[in-house]
């Protein structure tokens, strides 16, 4: 099953029709995982009492947002990306998989532009976190703006997609096809040729150089967040400090995990294009790494921060209550009282 495929057999339907309802029921589940988790981050956010998490609470929500969208765009389009003769296939297997254009280049574009606000918003938190503790504090329209010109970056780079892929031709699919996932009802896709466009070339080089320039930001401001903290200077008690530093810890997770699951799969892609290689089965692995981010940042932030994390994990005390029999007998039982 691992070979191109010439006659489809009944074996290689059942086979294409287990993978593919795996594939959709894994991510519709994960997107409701998703969105649940956080959702409660926003619910724990907006009703915190903490001092420290007040005033990173606006950033943190931020973040969320890039995670939220990012996951409804995956749920909509259920993305997967192949790589044949140095070609790049995106498959739409969702509810869209039979859709003509622009269907298929509008959700690829929305699911690009929700894979780079992710790590976009990881930027804004730091540069946020290190006005606020080395310099000072933004101003709300300070904020606002470096969102948005953000989210127009993640913009222009997701609709991008309109330019660097291109609709499906008869030799392209009947490459596609002898993919053993693709022999059989073949799903709507676009392509990705850097023989044919150059401008996939292009758009691959200004997003490697943006993604390249965030984390530089991110590491500068994240060193000199810590440093900060570290130092004398800042007029805080040692909790607050200590809960500073469990933040800058949950920050650094966030900022490495897009790194390691967005970054590796993106560069194997890449390598497999410029050198016209196969990667059979990899596109499985791409995307469901990928479409796990938003869990991962969610758990993190609902684990990580120790004000949140008090909040979901049930205090349980024993309390002894006694009860008088009938028989005028004490009976001692305890009772779980959740805070």
């Amino acid at each position: 099953m691992f070979e191109d495929i010439v006659n489809v057999t009944e074996d290689d339907i059942a086979f294409i029709t287990t993978v593919r309802t795996a594939h959709f029921w894994y991510e519709i589940i994960l997107a409701v995982v998703s969105i649940g988790l956080n959702g409660w981050v926003v619910y724990l956010a907006f009703t915190t009492k903490n001092s420290t998490m007040k005033s990173f609470c606006w950033v943190l929500l931020m973040s969320v947002s890039g995670d939220i969208v990012y996951a409804l765009f995956n749920l909509a389009s259920m993305v997967v990306i192949e790589v044949k003769r140095g070609k790049m296939f995106v498959m739409i297997n969702g509810p869209f998989r039979h859709s003509l254009y622009p269907i298929p280049h509008l959700l690829m574009s929305l699911y690009m532009m929700g894979m780079f606000a992710i790590i976009m918003t990881i930027m804004v938190q730091f540069i946020y976190r290190y006005y606020a503790l080395c310099k000072r504090p933004m101003t709300m329209t300070e904020f606002v703006g470096l969102y948005a010109v953000g989210w127009i970056w993640a913009l222009i780079e997701g609709f991008s997609g309109f330019v660097i892929f291109d609709v499906a031709t008869d030799e392209n699919t009947a490459i596609i096809e002898k993919h053993p996932l693709y022999a059989y009802d073949t799903p709507v896709y676009i392509t990705g040729d850097v023989s044919v466009n150059t401008c996939i070339l292009i758009q691959a080089f200004f997003s490697e150089l943006a993604i390249v320039s965030m984390y530089v930001v991110i590491i500068i401001t994240g060193r000199r967040i810590h440093a900060k903290l570290n130092s004398n200077s800042l007029n805080m008690s040692k909790s607050t400090k200590e809960a500073q530093n469990k933040l800058n810890r949950v920050m650094a997770l966030q900022a490495i995990y897009p790194g390691v699951i967005i970054g590796i799969p993106i560069c194997m892609a890449s390598v497999a294009v410029q050198f016209k290689m196969d990667m059979p089965w990899a596109g499985y692995y791409i995307v469901t790494s990928i479409s796990s981010m938003p869990v991962i940042n969610a758990i993190t932030v609902l684990v990580g921060i120790p004000s949140f994390r008090r909040r979901i994990f049930f205090h349980v005390r024993r309390r002894e209550v006694t009860v008088y029999s009938s028989s005028a007998n004490v009976v001692s039982h305890s009772e779980m009282t959740i805070h």
